[in-house]
């Protein structure tokens, strides 16, 4: 049985590290997410004011309703700008954490390759402990061989 490897307490350290990357990314991901559909939607609202200003400066002039949607035109805009800049530091966001897990995957991976090389090793010796004692048995039984062959029949 191969004995317990020593850096074991470690590597479950940094495999939780990795999953909890992967959690944290995946809901920076989703963050991410609801803020790009967020501003799709101000795009479309933009669009669709944009449209009602444009057919109501074609006909009779209701200036009143007219401000009222350049007011929410500008709202809109205001929005836009915020989602933005969200958007942006979303985008930071995954980054980082995208580059962290990358970090803590690496880190993970050379405790494992230890690992690998500490069971290759401990293999490693069995087996030639292994070769060792098939070598003394087919010694000592070449060596019974020889005596029984050398004593006098008698």
């Amino acid at each position: 049985m191969v004995p317990r490897f020593n850096l074991q307490s470690v590597l479950d350290v940094r495999h939780s590290r990795v999953e909890s990357c992967e959690l944290e990314l995946s809901q920076r991901l989703m963050e991410q997410m609801k803020i790009e559909n967020a501003l799709e939607h101000l795009c479309e609202r933009r669009v669709r004011l944009m449209r009602q200003i444009a057919e109501m400066q074609m006909g009779e002039l209701d200036l009143a309703a007219l401000a009222l949607l350049r007011a929410e035109l500008q709202d809109t805009d205001r929005q836009k700008k915020t989602l933005e800049s969200q958007l942006e530091q979303a985008r930071a966001a995954v980054e980082s954490k995208r580059v962290e897990l990358v970090k803590a995957r690496q880190e993970e991976e050379t405790l494992q390759i230890l690992k690998r090389k500490h069971i290759e090793h401990y293999t490693q010796l069995e087996a030639e402990k292994e070769a060792r004692a098939q070598d003394d048995i087919y010694i000592a039984h070449a060596y019974r061989q020889r005596l029984s062959e050398a004593a006098p029949h008698g």
